[in-house]
């Protein structure tokens, strides 16, 4: 299938798990720190780029959550896995929400790591064309990365997010991409999923994304929740991977 999603697979486990990635780079990009501290005899793990990120960097798409939870699924099916657990990281973690509910007699587990809500995160005019302009003005797109860690970080941070950025990411997608995140709303569709769901909040994310914000909503949506903040920002694999790579663990084993 030329447009099969391409992904990397580690681990020999009897835990299989997806892995997908932020709106920001590919799965290398947020991974490649908390990978050493996952217990790969446990888990067997496909990391799955989306369309126009990383190996799936020529994929081109329509690039919204229902095109994710079907392309998911083939993968699933591409690696004879009747059954899986799936991660999520901020829009990725708004489309697992759509997975866990279309796709509910696969999914065993979900870890959704900072997460977009089903619901959205509307932005106004002023603000979505600030967030479109990231995806090709590299000064726009590194206050952005200081924005969703509260600026806690120095100027390497955002360099090296920059960096890693430009070489994994197609523009032109990660521009679509953001109408899927700031727009859609299915949270009717899911409300009531029984999959069990792990909710991680970064307590220096952006406000909108923090726990005080988003709690509330995905406790009335999920009736087999749970959740997990973190001291960090919007990266938490990548700003304490250790203890991210345990949190995930913890829950996918448990």
């Amino acid at each position: 299938m030329s447009d099969l999603l391409k992904y990397k697979l580690v681990g020999d486990g009897p835990k299989k798990v997806i892995i997908l990635h932020d709106w920001s780079v590919s799965c290398e990009g947020d991974y490649e720190y908390a990978l050493p501290f996952f217990d790969l005899k446990q888990l067997t793990m496909a990391f799955v780029d989306v369309r126009g990120y990383g190996l799936s960097k020529n994929i081109k798409g329509s690039y919204n959550t229902d095109e994710i939870t079907a392309d998911v699924d083939a993968v699933a099916a591409h690696l004879a896995w009747a059954k899986f657990s799936i991660v999520g990281h901020s829009m990725t973690g708004m489309a697992v929400q759509k997975i866990m509910s279309r796709l509910s007699a696969k999914v065993e587990k979900v870890v959704a790591t900072v997460p977009v809500p089903a619901s959205g995160f509307p932005l106004d005019d002023d603000t979505f064309g600030f967030f479109a302009s990231m995806a090709h003005n590299d000064d726009a797109f590194k206050g952005g990365m200081h924005a969703l860690t509260s600026e806690i970080y120095g100027q390497g941070w955002v360099e090296q997010k920059l960096k890693q950025n430009r070489n994994s990411v197609d523009a032109d997608a990660m521009e679509k991409y953001l109408a899927m995140w700031s727009k859609e709303d299915f949270s009717e569709e899911v409300q009531g999923c029984e999959t069990p769901i792990l909710v991680v909040f970064g307590s220096e994310d952006n406000e909108g994304l923090r726990e005080a914000a988003n709690a509330d909503k995905f406790k009335s949506w999920y009736p087999n929740y749970q959740q997990a903040v973190m001291a960090t920002g919007h990266y938490p694999m990548i700003e304490a991977p250790v203890a991210y790579a345990k949190v995930v663990q913890d829950y996918l084993l448990s």
